[in-house]
């Protein structure tokens, strides 16, 4: 085994890359240190042979590798329908999200100009849904506000409606 490889008690091994999973659920990601490799759930951290160096976390806490289920298809491991549906969306002129896999989130392509590369993933960027205004009926008596509703009074007397503007 080498500093940049960890068995696990199940057999598994966790290479630099890999990500772990605590016997908590936490995803624990690889980082460099020292020459070699440890794995770090953010509070504390393992090193290739498990053993913990914070006080809260224990020996041999990583129980698994992680996998990601809602990972992004790569554009090599699209079928061609998939494929040829993106570069039709892409030629009607709808905008092309690539994923940033260093700060996992979708992002524009640069210039609109996909470079379909193999190891990339694509997505035609989703349409946000318009946002409602918010609305509220305020009654008033001598000046002051008395009473605010959110939902349509069955007596209006005494209301004034408010919609927020959203431009």
């Amino acid at each position: 085994m080498t500093q940049t490889q960890m068995t696990l008690p199940n057999g598994d091994t966790l290479h630099d890359g890999d990500c772990g999973v605590t016997r908590d659920g936490l995803k624990t990601k690889p980082i460099k240190f020292n020459g070699g490799v440890q794995w770090s759930d953010g509070d504390g951290s393992w090193n290739n042979e498990g053993i913990a160096y914070n006080y809260n976390l224990d020996d041999d806490d990583i129980i698994a590798k992680w996998v990601d289920t809602d990972a992004p298809t790569l554009w090599r491991d699209m079928t061609p329908e998939q494929k040829g549906a993106l570069l039709l969306d892409h030629h009607e002129g709808k905008e092309i999200e690539y994923y940033a896999f260093t700060y996992n989130e979708w992002e524009i392509v640069a210039d609109g100009l996909p470079n379909w590369g193999e190891c990339e993933a694509y997505r035609v960027k989703p349409e946000v849904e318009p946002k409602k205004p918010r609305e509220w009926w305020i009654a008033f008596y001598s000046g002051y506000v008395i009473d605010v509703v959110y939902e349509k009074p069955n007596d209006m007397y005494g209301y004034i409606h408010v919609r927020e503007v959203i431009k």
